[in-house]
């Protein structure tokens, strides 16, 4: 029925099966192979690890140009996505990327002005936690710093070990006193 609207339409239908055979659910994972025979590259934008985006990749086979957007390494949404990205696929983090990936234009070897780490943390974030546990909106309202700044700073006074995050935000870390 979609077929013959598609077809009344001036549409095409393409498909590794007979006209007349009924769809089937293994059968989409076929239908990936005709994606990619007609795909100049492949682009996951979000992948669980089992999925039929991941299976279109592998349908890539080296043909065309896999690239994907990372993800969340908690997220399992993107779990596919990270995996693409650890055999070799290509990382996507704007347009141009996908763009330079086709092959379509090259990008000026100029370095990137942006850098992915923030600044290194202050001590005025230390003393907004000293009154104890502070949830991110109220760092947010008396910091003043832009929000993903603020949590890169936060990420990584957590990482050193000065604070800790809490079920309502944040606090200084608890230190552990050795038994004697």
């Amino acid at each position: 029925a979609l077929a013959g609207r598609m077809l009344a339409a001036g549409g095409a239908v393409l498909s590794p099966f007979p006209p007349d055979e009924p769809a089937r659910p293994g059968q989409f994972l076929a239908r990936n192979g005709v994606v990619v025979a007609l795909a100049d590259a492949l682009l996951v934008v979000e992948a669980p690890a089992r999925s039929g985006a991941l299976n279109t990749a592998s349908w890539a086979g080296g043909e065309i140009p896999v690239l994907a957007l990372p993800c969340d390494v908690d997220r399992r949404s993107g779990a596919g996505n990270l995996a693409l990205l650890r055999d070799g696929a290509t990382l996507v983090r704007d347009a141009a990327d996908i763009v330079e990936a086709m092959g379509l234009l090259r990008r000026p070897a100029v370095p990137r002005e942006e850098t992915c780490e923030p600044p290194p943390p202050s001590d005025a974030l230390l003393a907004l936690l000293a009154a104890g546990e502070t949830s991110l909106e109220a760092l947010l309202a008396a910091s003043g710093l832009p929000a993903g700044e603020l949590i890169g700073r936060l990420n990584l006074l957590e990482l050193g070990g000065a604070i800790e995050r809490r079920a309502a935000g944040y606090a200084l870390a608890r230190r552990t006193r050795k038994a004697r």
